[in-house]
């Protein structure tokens, strides 16, 4: 246990374990990433259910709160700059908690793990129920412990239990607008397939290893392009590879290269729409696993019984014995070229069973 989680434990001993009588108020907070705010989703569904009436609010980083607009469970959402978080700014982190504790909330939902955040958390609200990893929830009045050893969406899940929320499912929300599917409708005119080989880069984490070699997901799409038409999809982030792809590609006139240019709801109708998505272990996967049954996703460091698409019709091709990214979502031990053992011709093969 670090010196800041003893110094943490002993300012927090006295902390309220008692429920609060009265529930009108809900902040969830979480300062990202992508496919972690999709997870979360299924907790909000279930406390909303439970607190039919309360007022539910979910602050979480700029460029993650458009996978919540829309969400028909959260009445107000706010948006922060999550670099914060990273770059010490400490007048812009006490601006952000005067605006939060602002609202009076009743109950706090902390969402991110580390120690940081519950401390922050507590400048926010007096009431607060997140995760304890290895002594880290300190500054949380409940806590529920957090091993890695089942999927996430069920960990977040388990945040319900101090308020005997109901299970309403395990199904992640992403609203898509009329607009959204008249758009994916305009691109997928013919039988499609959505390719999405980058990902993996969040604020302050650059997580490379994760991603499938373009090289291969390059020959993935010359041999679907027999049958199919692609959309390659991304963020703004993975215009690079993306462009390569493109560039090499054998048949451009079946393929349409969109990453940088849709939105978070867009990228969802489209995959929707699709006869099934091809992707690594990133953000796109979760929006993929939000609209479609049909995901292959491809694993190397993570766990994918902690992090893989929960449809039934979707799969995941994982060569390792157990993953070498750590609870604390460190890369520290893990092999370079993990993912290079995953063949062409294991993603086509799989590919298969949506022909």
């Amino acid at each position: 246990m670090s010196v800041v989680q003893l110094i943490g434990k002993a300012l927090f001993t006295f902390k309220k374990k008692e429920l609060p009588k009265k529930i009108d108020k809900i902040l969830f907070f979480k300062i990202g990433a992508l496919g972690d705010v999709l997870m979360t989703t299924p907790l909000v569904r279930a406390i909303r259910q439970r607190f039919p009436h309360a007022t539910i609010y979910y602050a979480c980083g700029n460029s993650f709160e458009h996978a919540l607009r829309g969400n028909k469970n959260i009445n107000y959402l706010i948006p922060f700059d999550e670099r914060i978080f990273l770059n010490s700014g400490f007048l812009e982190l006490k601006k952000l908690a005067t605006r939060l504790r602002e609202n009076k909330y009743d109950i706090i939902f902390v969402l991110d793990k580390h120690w940081a955040a519950g401390l922050f958390a507590a400048r926010c609200g007096r009431f607060r129920t997140g995760f304890d990893r290895n002594g880290e929830g300190f500054a949380n009045n409940l806590n529920v412990y957090y091993r890695q050893n089942k999927h996430d969406i069920d960990a977040y899940l388990d945040l319900g239990i101090y308020f005997k929320a109901k299970l309403l499912g395990r199904e992640m929300d992403l609203a898509i607008t009329k607009q959204d599917r008249k758009f994916a409708k305009k691109i997928c005119k013919k039988p499609s397939i959505a390719v999405a080989p980058g990902g993996a880069i969040n604020t302050g984490q650059r997580a490379k290893i994760k991603i499938w070699p373009k090289e291969n997901y390059l020959r993935v799409i010359d041999a679907l392009c027999k049958k199919f038409s692609i959309v390659v999809v991304g963020g703004k982030e993975d215009k690079r590879i993306c462009s390569w792809i493109y560039k090499h590609a054998k048949n451009k006139k079946k393929i349409q290269n969109l990453c940088g240019k849709t939105t978070i709801s867009q990228t969802g109708a489209i995959m929707e729409l699709c006869k099934f998505v091809v992707c690594n272990d990133s953000g796109a996967m979760h929006i993929a696993s939000c609209v479609n049954n049909n995901v292959i996703s491809l694993f190397g460091p993570t766990n994918p019984y902690v992090l893989a698409p929960l449809n039934k019709g979707s799969v995941f091709i994982w060569k390792e014995k157990q993953a070498c990214y750590d609870i604390y979502g460190r890369f520290n031990t893990c092999d370079k070229n993990l993912m290079k053992k995953i063949t062409v011709e294991d993603v086509l093969y799989a590919a298969k069973r949506y022909q």
